[in-house]
């Protein structure tokens, strides 16, 4: 079941929405992370480099782009300027991307 929250975090609100889904988390993590993978499902160009400090790129058209950074990380983690953050979980498949 998701577990989707609005609410506040530190000085602004934030949303975090999270997915579970039967795989190992390998998959799920190439699923939200490789190009290749993304373009089956994501709506917009993706460019990544998930070394620590690599640059993220998702381009929705003319109308909007999405950049930021690859986050060092103990678990799969990776921060955007925005504020946002994706994370899959080590211990199960899970998806959840927050953005405040």
């Amino acid at each position: 079941m998701p577990e989707d929250q609005v609410g506040p975090a530190a000085d602004r609100w934030a949303l975090r929405l999270e997915r579970r889904y039967p795989h190992p988390v390998e998959k799920v993590w190439g699923a939200v992370t490789e190009p290749a993978h993304l373009a089956q499902w994501f709506p917009s160009t993706v460019e990544v480099d998930l070394r620590v400090g690599g640059a993220m790129r998702f381009g929705f058209g003319d109308e909007m782009v999405v950049t930021g950074e690859a986050a060092e990380r103990d678990a799969a983690v990776d921060q955007w300027g925005s504020g946002a953050v994706a994370h899959v979980a080590a211990r199960a498949a899970a998806w959840a991307h927050s953005h405040a």
